[in-house]
């Protein structure tokens, strides 16, 4: 099982590489890999630190393809479950993440989804899909990477067309649901089957806006599942430190 990442060069995401590859592979048991969105480099296969480079098409917003990458390159791993998740993630609870049920769940036609919220527009988040690398092949239309990005910018996947209003911060950014909203429709219109998970994560995450306060030692008695992290990565470094080292011990 593999846990797929991705995001560009900028260090605002990229910093929280080396501590998110470590935390799925030694907490969790999963290989993760990371697709990485470069301003040069293009490789074939990923390297030894399991990275693989993407060089950014200009005419796309490199936005969209931090977001869409992990789930294209799925495509590496087509008889293995991969498991989406964001680089800010940290997964802290190995019974949520448990990988035989994930895998157990997960067949040639159905996704397993690990946080079924329905956000927005009925999607559910692209963060915690899971699924064999050849399902989510089915969903790209035997298209290349770059025609699968101009294909969601031609289809309008953005929030104009839901009269969704984004929050501030998101402003100029209307494709930033896309991703979420292209994979839910692309698994209705193939009849793809989404199996859902009993729980949702809901108040057992741990949000960034919490962490300063938050004593890390609850980290360790099941109460938490997961931590979306405060970012940028070098501005709290002693805190993602502290969270990391005692989730690694």
């Amino acid at each position: 099982m593999k846990v797929l990442l991705s995001c560009d060069e900028n260090p605002y995401y990229y910093d929280f590489w080396p501590y998110a590859r470590d935390i799925w592979k030694n907490r969790i048991g999963v290989e993760p890999r990371l697709v990485l969105i470069s301003d040069t480099k293009n490789t074939e296969n990923f390297d030894s630190d399991g990275i693989l480079y993407v060089q950014k098409i200009d005419s796309v917003p490199i936005h969209l393809q931090a977001q869409l990458a992990r789930v294209y390159y799925t495509k590496y791993f087509p008889n293995e479950v991969c498991l989406i998740s964001d680089i800010d993630m940290f997964p802290v609870s190995s019974d949520f993440f448990n990988v035989q049920k994930i895998e157990s769940n997960c067949d040639e036609n159905t996704f397993f989804h690990l946080n079924p919220e329905t956000r927005e527009f009925g999607q559910f988040p692209l963060c915690y899909y899971c699924g064999y690398g050849s399902l989510y092949e089915k969903l790209f239309l035997n298209l290349s990477w770059k025609e699968f990005l101009h294909e969601i910018v031609n289809k309008d996947f953005n929030t104009d067309r839901f009269r969704f209003k984004l929050p501030p911060h998101l402003q100029g950014k209307k494709l930033w649901f896309s991703d979420e909203i292209f994979l839910h429709t692309q698994i209705q219109e193939e009849g793809i089957r989404i199996c859902i998970n009993d729980e949702l994560v809901g108040r057992r995450r741990l949000d960034r806006e919490n962490i300063i306060n938050f004593d890390i030692l609850n980290l360790l008695n099941g109460s938490v599942v997961d931590i979306h992290l405060p970012r940028p990565a070098d501005k709290y470094k002693s805190e993602i430190e502290k969270i990391f080292w005692t989730l690694t011990i």
